[in-house]
């Protein structure tokens, strides 16, 4: 069991407390949401479990946490390395050596396990986690969903009794992460596994969960509702949940069985079709204008250590258009989203941005021409406060000053200052590298998994910062396996598969092919090809 007692923390010269539990228990094998707003504290409580905190992060601590017997504000974290496995929001953090299994192999070995039962842990966690293909590969070849369940394996690979997980499923596809999800149930179910898991995308995890811990915006934890009571209180909710709290009459739906079952009482699906097909198409190229390219793309292909990892790939950008790449992890997308913002060279083919071959562009050209944000956005962050972060941004791409921080405002409005990037949670920022890069307003925009981190509020604004941008001109190309956002915003998709492209068109007709990447709505009302709650709500409402 696991117990929170007025427990304190606060960051070093944090004007208030970062989180405060004033009383919480998690039951021996419980499988429990944490949910909040981005930056409300959710990685500090969860990092609070095994030492990390206060022990790594500096700050002070007050209060009493239990452990099953264990303090870990007394003890050091290293003591609970076979009571917790830990995997954190950023996965290649924490890996130590080169391939896969030895990774998985190394805690193991430091413990001191024998050989053979070592070998037999690994085998397991491969199997567990479907990587046994990966066993031999590189960790710097893997993608960055592939990463995230290689540190996953390698964690359970101890058993431990309990396991935290800081967005886990982010960096899935969605295949993957319904995998994920379904081995963490099993270690609920038939090992009695306690686990705690940070995540925003809840629609991946609601069904799962026995129950919802929320951290508020003020820092402040709490706990001790059920699953549906706890989401009904919540600013935020998945689409299904914001589907049946419109729809359902009172009655709240955690899964698109339940918001399916929930429509099929009072109507005949197949009769909607009819409905459907009298109305316009609100989606296809979208603000794209086809006879002004900003990207051209003409058989592309990429490698890289000697594997092809992209082949033959080709397609066109237009000004103002937006276009997402989809595909399972491992499938290329941020290979190809490097090689356009000129970081990587192409094996064969043609690559154009603006005219120009973007690996040839200078750096202080590229500014203007494309603006990339990988999945890492630490790697763009070299100030040593926010504050530094927006100037030395501003000077860089000649903006009048006070512009980049103006972008970061509407994105991510109270973010210090003086905070220190690194100090900050995963998804702010995340927004911090976003409006550093989309301030110079780019002729392309290149984002791979931007929501990554991020609640549905910070969705929301940054997707309408996008469209804005957009409406300017600016022409963006996304990778992401959020398929909410891709129905909301995308005008095209590009399919990718095994490293080539499998399919190229608009959203609509793209999203609702594949059940796989599909949208939670047009689940709910399949063969409807709807993909937002309001488009649902309208559909069903000409129903009558």
């Amino acid at each position: 069991m696991i117990r929170f007692t007025n427990f304190i923390f606060r960051y070093p010269k944090a004007p208030s407390p970062t989180i405060s539990v004033p009383d919480l228990v998690v039951k021996d094998g419980e499988f429990v949401l944490v949910a909040g707003d981005t930056g409300s504290g959710k990685s500090t409580f969860l990092r609070a479990m095994n030492g990390l905190v206060p022990h790594f992060s500096g700050g002070e601590a007050s209060g009493t946490v239990d452990v099953f017997g264990l303090n870990p504000i007394l003890k050091r974290p290293s003591d609970f390395s076979e009571l917790i496995g830990y995997v954190d929001q950023d996965p290649s953090s924490q890996f130590v050596t080169d391939r896969v299994e030895d990774e998985i192999a190394f805690v193991l070995e430091n413990l001191g396990y024998e050989q053979g039962a070592m070998r037999r842990r690994v085998e397991d966690s491969l199997d567990l986690l479907s990587i046994s293909d990966l066993r031999k590969r590189s960790l710097r070849t893997l993608s960055g969903g592939q990463a995230q369940r290689v540190a996953i394996a390698s964690v359970m690979a101890v058993a431990p009794k309990v396991l935290i997980l800081d967005e886990p499923t982010s960096a899935l596809d969605p295949g993957a992460a319904d995998e994920v999800m379904a081995v963490l149930q099993r270690l609920v179910d038939d090992l009695g596994t306690t686990i705690l898991m940070a995540e925003h995308r809840l629609e991946r995890v609601l069904p799962y969960v026995d129950r919802v811990i929320h951290v508020t915006d003020r820092g402040v934890v709490e706990g001790g509702k059920d699953v549906r009571s706890m989401v009904v209180a919540l600013d935020f909710a998945p689409p299904v949940v914001e589907f049946s709290k419109l729809y359902g009459g009172g009655i709240i739906a955690l899964s698109v069985k339940e918001a399916r079952r929930m429509v099929t009482d009072r109507v005949d699906i197949l009769r909607l079709q009819d409905s459907w097909s009298n109305r316009v198409d609100s989606k296809g190229v979208g603000n794209g204008t086809l006879d002004e390219p900003i990207a051209t793309l003409s058989g592309v292909t990429i490698s890289r250590l000697g594997r092809r990892i992209i082949e033959a790939v080709s397609f066109d950008i237009s000004r103002g258009q937006s276009v997402i790449l989809m595909g399972r992890n491992g499938s290329g997308k941020s290979s190809l989203l490097r090689a356009c913002a000129g970081l990587d060279p192409i094996a064969a083919g043609r690559l154009r941005i603006c005219g120009l071959d973007p690996f040839t562009v200078d750096s202080s050209q590229r500014i203007s021409t494309v603006g990339f944000v990988p999945q890492d956005p630490g790697i763009l962050l070299f100030g040593e406060s926010v504050e530094e972060e927006c100037r030395r941004a501003d000077e860089s791409a000649k903006l009048k000053t006070g512009t980049t921080a103006a972008v970061l405002a509407k994105l991510a409005g109270g973010i210090p200052g003086d905070a220190h990037p690194r100090d900050l949670s995963e998804g702010e920022r995340l927004l911090l590298a976003i409006a550093v890069v989309i301030s110079p307003r780019p002729s392309l925009l290149l984002l791979d998994e931007p929501t990554r981190g991020l609640d549905y509020g910070a969705k929301s604004r940054l997707l309408a910062a996008l469209s804005d941008l957009q409406s300017e001109g600016v022409a963006i190309l996304m990778a992401t396996h959020d398929v909410e956002v891709a129905a909301k915003f995308v005008d095209t998709v590009v399919m990718i598969g095994g490293g080539s492209m499998i399919s190229h068109g608009p959203t609509r007709e793209l999203l609702t092919h594949s059940p796989l990447f599909a949208p939670s709505m047009y689940k709910v009302l399949a063969p409807v090809p709807v993909l937002s709650v309001s488009e649902a709500l309208e559909v069903l409402g000409g129903e009558g």
